[in-house]
């Protein structure tokens, strides 16, 4: 179970550091988009 929270908590920064990419450089929204998959 320990891998499985370790996992939830990676997905969950992940996200938000999603958020956070998107809110500062919100005229580049195609560039967070593949920040995000680049980073998982």
């Amino acid at each position: 179970m320990k891998a499985w929270k370790f996992f939830r908590a990676f997905c969950f920064y992940a996200a938000i550091l999603c958020i956070l990419e998107t809110l500062i450089f919100w005229d580049d929204e195609a560039d967070s988009f593949f920040s995000f998959y680049w980073v998982i």
